[in-house]
């Protein structure tokens, strides 16, 4: 059933990407298990009263509501389901919308932000100690890494990519889908919706980004690797062998965007008790360039870089931290 969902949503938009089509199919299967729904079919979607009644039961956010009723809309779209279904998903859309819009506009903190908030500051000491721990381990001089101690190893050029420097600011999690090619004169061809670590040699390398959220409205993007992050991901390529960049435990294929955000919150989760997503990563930073209000010229070109807009920037992102009565 979840490739028969897959085929249809792809059929009706072509547009829409993997990773929204994979989020759409297993928020869709998680609905049908809410449900105790045993058939092979989709009517349980007709279930709108029901669906909504378990959300709320689940204490899911606003933003987790949305995603499940866009995953039952476009559905209900690919698979021509009744019109008057389509709009009661519609406008329940628009009412979640109008909420999230609401929050953003005020700047305030979910209630999980709030449990899991930490500053910057706390970030990026906890990388440097954890960078320091596994450089003192002297990877460079043992030829074949045990399983554990190349996990150790691809966990701080993880962290290195969203806390090395504000040159490199944390994009979402399109670090797990890169390819790794090395750039000369006769192997300069990129294929098309793809992301890539290029390496020109040990000293210069980019991040290539063609397919990602928003690349629709900023197309490719190339960010020239800040020194300490090369200095890492020099070391990673020592026993990283993959042509990926961040390779599963098979090392055939390439993280998935999934495994990445749950890789980072194992690694938060036992250093820092802390459930911190690559979404919060990016919060607690721009909340962090905002507190002082740099120049727009700044923020606009770290907006680029992170690949949102500075209106995005400063509604969705931008956390107040709360006011002192002194």
């Amino acid at each position: 059933m979840d490739e028969i969902i897959k085929n249809h949503l792809t059929e009706y938009n072509e547009s829409i990407k993997e990773n929204t089509i994979k989020k759409y199919v297993r928020n869709i299967v998680n609905l049908k298990n809410y449900l105790n729904y045993d058939n092979n079919d989709l009517n349980y979607l007709n279930n709108y009263d029901e669906i909504l009644e378990i959300l709320d039961h689940k204490n899911y956010s606003t933003q987790t509501k949305n995603s499940y009723i866009c995953s039952c809309l476009q559905t209900c779209k690919a698979f021509k389901f009744d019109n008057k279904l389509i709009n009661k998903y519609t406008q329940k859309i628009k009412e979640y919308n109008n909420q999230i819009k609401a929050k953003y506009e005020k700047q305030e903190k979910s209630e999980k932000q709030e449990k899991n908030w930490v500053s910057w500051e706390v970030l990026t000491k906890f990388y440097r100690k954890y960078r320091n721990r596994v450089r003192r381990l002297r990877l460079t001089k043992i030829k074949d890494l045990s399983y554990k101690n190349f996990i150790k190893l691809q966990n701080m050029v993880i962290l290195s990519c969203y806390f090395s420097s504000i040159d490199n600011p944390p994009r979402r999690n399109i670090y797990a889908s890169l390819l790794i090619k090395k750039l000369d004169k006769k192997n300069n061809y990129f294929e098309p919706n793809t992301n890539y670590l290029l390496i020109k040699n040990s000293r210069i390398k980019y991040f290539l980004f063609q397919n990602y959220k928003t690349s629709k409205n900023y197309g490719s993007v190339k960010i020239r690797i800040n020194p300490e992050l090369n200095n890492d991901i020099n070391l990673y390529l020592r026993h990283n062998k993959s042509k990926f960049f961040l390779p599963a435990k098979t090392k055939n294929r390439p993280m998935t965007t999934e495994e990445l955000t749950k890789r980072l919150q194992q690694i938060f989760k036992i250093n820092l008790k802390k459930n911190i997503s690559t979404q919060m990563i990016r919060q607690i930073f721009v909340s962090k360039i905002y507190e002082n209000t740099a120049k727009y010229t700044t923020l606009k070109d770290l907006s680029s870089k992170m690949g949102h807009s500075f209106l995005t920037a400063f509604t969705k992102y931008n956390k107040k931290d709360d006011e002192s009565d002194d």
